[in-house]
């Protein structure tokens, strides 16, 4: 989890991932310096599976610098301004168990204001973008290529070696803010 001055969503954030039906999993929050509360608000969480991380000086929440120490055979990303439905880690965990030739899965998406309201009546950008039906690989490249991304990446799941083979498409992820949108 990338955190950086989100004090108003953190607690939410963090809890939306300790309560997922599926248990088995470490929780690395990485806080980039914020000036806020945020840090206090990680480090009040005692649940075993939590690993906070803090850097001394704000470097845009870039993760490089661990994910080769990660461990799981999976890696989700997730920022500290959004929040998971209790059931996705598990509900991605299974995909993957059952098709081991997929790296990654990806979730739709429930679009939410500053103030965590639904944003029901379509208007925003995101409220569409990521309602597409699955594609295979070239055609997802073909629906890149001419109609730039529909993948949300804070809902990703990855086999953590597929990410190994494409570490190039996380630089910038953690800069972007999907869920809670104003």
């Amino acid at each position: 989890m990338s955190s950086y001055n989100h004090e108003r969503f953190l607690r939410e954030s963090i809890e939306s991932v300790l309560n997922q039906t599926y248990s088995n999993f470490e929780l690395i929050i990485l806080d980039d310096a914020s000036t806020d509360s945020s840090w206090e608000i990680i480090e009040s969480f005692q649940d075993p599976r939590v690993i906070a991380l803090r850097n001394n000086t704000n470097r845009e929440r870039r993760f490089n610098q661990i994910i080769p120490g990660l461990k799981g055979e999976f890696i989700a990303v997730h920022h500290s301004d959004d929040a998971w439905e209790p059931e996705k880690l598990q509900k991605q965990v299974d995909y993957l168990d059952a098709n081991p030739n997929t790296g990654a899965v990806f979730s739709l998406v429930n679009v939410v204001d500053s103030d965590g309201q639904p944003r029901l009546d379509g208007t925003h950008h995101y409220s569409r973008t990521f309602e597409l039906e699955n594609r295979n690989r070239f055609d997802w490249l073909r629906y890149f290529f001419f109609n730039g991304n529909g993948l949300c990446h804070p809902s990703v799941l990855i086999r953590r070696n597929a990410m190994k083979n494409a570490v190039y498409i996380f630089r910038g992820w953690c800069s972007c803010r999907i869920l809670t949108c104003g």
